[in-house]
């Protein structure tokens, strides 16, 4: 539980500090990447180490119903849309405050209500709070207007982007769902 627990506070620290402290202007851009690529990398590693070696002695904090993993399914179609939406920008992206922080919210809120394991509310409900507090940071920040593009391309390639997104979505979805769990985390979905 203690390396769950080290790469969680590394995993929020690499990625909520940085910005607090005004990391990237001190320290310059392509450090700044190299330590957030290295700091990143590190601490899912340690998230899924720890979580992999709690997991075959679980702690069971409550007993989930049969009904929360058909809606943990269902969650999660719309975490792999907003996940690749963060990446092909669209009327998807542009509707959402933040699409990769939203596909979190979703993935951690979904995994929350089908596990009722101690380790597992951990994780999940951590990622779900600083996706919360993150949200409501976000939401009382000024609003930025960035214009100049030629609005007829950009609306093309926004259509364009969400149709690319949604079925990168629903391919990851489906591949998750069929290998890509049971063959990473080690649970069998289907």
């Amino acid at each position: 539980m203690r390396m769950l627990v080290v790469g969680l506070v590394l995993f929020f620290s690499s990625h909520s500090l940085p910005r607090l402290l005004g990391l990237r202007e001190k320290i310059g851009p392509l450090p700044y990447k190299i330590l957030f690529i290295f700091f990143s990398f590190l601490s899912l590693y340690l998230i899924f180490s720890g979580y992999a070696a709690v997991r075959y002695d679980p702690v069971f904090l409550w007993q989930a119903p049969s009904w929360s993993r058909h809606i943990s399914f269902l969650f999660m179609i719309p975490s792999c849309i907003f996940l690749f939406s963060f990446c092909f920008s669209g009327k998807i992206s542009s509707s959402v405050s933040h699409p990769l922080l939203l596909a979190v919210l979703l993935w951690a809120f979904s995994h929350l209500m089908a596990n009722g394991d101690l380790a597992g509310s951990f994780l999940f409900g951590s990622f779900l709070v600083w996706s919360v507090i993150l949200f409501v940071i976000r939401f009382f920040q000024p609003k930025v207007n960035v214009s100049g593009t030629n609005i007829a391309v950009a609306k093309k390639s926004l259509v364009f982007n969400d149709v690319l997104a949604m079925a990168a979505g629903f391919i990851f979805y489906l591949t998750l769902l069929f290998y890509l769990h049971s063959r990473v985390i080690g649970i069998s979905l289907v």
